[in-house]
């Protein structure tokens, strides 16, 4: 029993190295941190400098007098809507094939049958997507944060790391979904087209006042109240129970969807 852990978890350690290596030979990791990296300086930048832009325009100088003086409020509302809009999407393009390309390669045949078990490999794949969301958003985020302090050293947003909590929680269910998606096909879309379904379905069941708190869209959503302090953590703590519990349902479905599956 414990020669087949200790064989497993080398296995995994072996898979997890690869993918690591896999990211930076190919310069994947490089191009996901300098996206993310320019997201980051883009927020508080735009902030800044949109009032003087509108200014700029034709009629523009009466449309910025309607417009509040930029503050560290402007620099995060910026950075969630950026990184809900366009930073999901991106990592959702990056990741979409992260089952999908190996079984199409037959990469994933030695390991297989080298004693690597499939709910291993999903678990492997699953947390190397997760630790490159992580990252990304964490290098967006110290940007952003920065550059705040530097153009808005106001009090205006006292819970920075609060309402990041949400966001990168929003990972685990979000990166689950992919998986889940790039499972059930060969094309190195499939992830990202069950993502946009999901998504869909998730902003439409949102419309039910009920279904609001319990919804994991919540965890990209109420992030400004958050910020701000007029909601506590404890808000979305059932759209992050029930996000828990979803990726473990997608996650074993995967698990099922590979043990089906010829290699």
């Amino acid at each position: 029993m414990s020669k087949t852990i200790m064989s497993t978890a080398r296995s995994a350690w072996a898979l997890w190295g690869a993918q690591w290596r896999t990211l930076w030979r190919s310069k994947r990791l490089l191009i996901l941190a300098a996206l993310f990296a320019l997201l980051g300086l883009a927020n508080p930048l735009t902030a800044e400098l949109t009032p003087t832009l509108l200014k700029s325009t034709i009629g523009g100088a009466q449309l910025a007098q309607l417009i509040p003086d930029p503050d560290s409020v402007s620099s995060w509302a910026q950075f969630y809507k950026s990184m809900t809009q366009l930073g999901i999407y991106l990592l959702a393009i990056f990741f979409s094939n992260m089952i999908s390309q190996e079984v199409s390669a037959g990469t994933l045949v030695n390991l297989v049958t080298k004693g690597l078990p499939r709910p291993t490999l999903i678990a492997v794949k699953y947390c190397s997507a997760l630790s490159q969301w992580m990252l990304s958003i964490l290098l967006a985020f110290s940007i952003t944060w920065g550059y705040t302090l530097y153009y808005f050293p106001d009090r205006h947003s006292p819970h920075p790391l609060v309402a990041l909590l949400p966001l990168l929680a929003f990972g685990i269910f979000f990166i689950a979904v992919i998986a889940f998606g790039s499972s059930l096909g060969h094309s190195p879309y499939s992830g990202l087209l069950v993502l946009v379904i999901v998504q869909a379905g998730l902003m439409i069941l949102n419309t039910f006042e009920q279904a609001k708190r319990f919804n994991p869209i919540s965890l990209i959503s109420d992030n400004m109240s958050l910020l701000q302090g007029q909601e506590q953590l404890s808000h979305v703590l059932p759209a992050f129970i029930v996000s828990l519990g979803a990726s473990a349902f997608l996650l074993a479905s995967s698990t099922l969807i590979l043990n089906h599956k010829r290699l």
